[in-house]
């Protein structure tokens, strides 16, 4: 599937309308970076550092809490600069997705960005917070979807896999609402 067309349906299924950052302690925002690369769609993700306290070693979009921020936008591209060195213009972000609340009690909003190009990261991640960055085939990490069988099939659960990496709770929710608005 070619990148404009995942764009376009984004564009139609989600719009980029979104709230002023709340003050909530549990508020957060995250950055879904999809691109093309060698002409296959790819998606960002980041493995969280084995340092962190909370949600240590997970598969993740890069993003994090509230600050000063002015809007959950500025939060999403603010904490993606802060922990992978790059720095998303805002004209790039094409939705912004239904939030999804974590297992630990955060609320965070999910924005998507697409890019012509991978963005440069490798070498500049923020190494307190990222133990790797991930490159991630899009099509293939989505054909990898399985029931979450912790979970009730009522609360629509999922997992996804890509290598030896599991991706669950929040990010395979916002992954899922990514592709059920593409595949509809």
């Amino acid at each position: 599937m070619d990148l404009s067309l995942v764009e376009a349906r984004l564009r139609r299924q989600f719009s980029l309308q979104w709230e002023e950052a709340s003050r909530h302690h549990q508020s957060a925002a995250v950055l879904i970076v999809l691109f093309s690369q060698f002409g296959q769609a790819k998606m960002l993700m980041i493995k969280r550092a084995m340092t962190l306290k909370i949600h240590r070693g997970e598969i993740a979009f890069p993003g994090g809490m509230i600050e000063d921020d002015e809007s959950f936008l500025e939060t999403a591209l603010r904490e993606t600069s802060e922990e992978i060195g790059v720095n998303i213009p805002e004209e790039k972000v094409i939705a912004c997705l239904k939030p999804v609340e974590t297992l630990t009690g955060f609320e965070v909003t999910p924005f998507v960005a697409v890019l012509d190009s991978p963005p440069d990261c490798l070498e500049s991640f923020n190494e307190d917070e990222v133990e790797e960055v991930l490159f991630l085939p899009f099509l293939k990490v989505l054909s990898t979807q399985q029931r979450d069988i912790g979970h009730p099939p009522e609360d629509e659960m999922f997992v996804y896999w890509h290598l030896h990496h599991r991706i669950w709770g929040a990010s395979a929710k916002m992954i899922f609402q990514i592709a059920e608005a593409i595949f509809k």
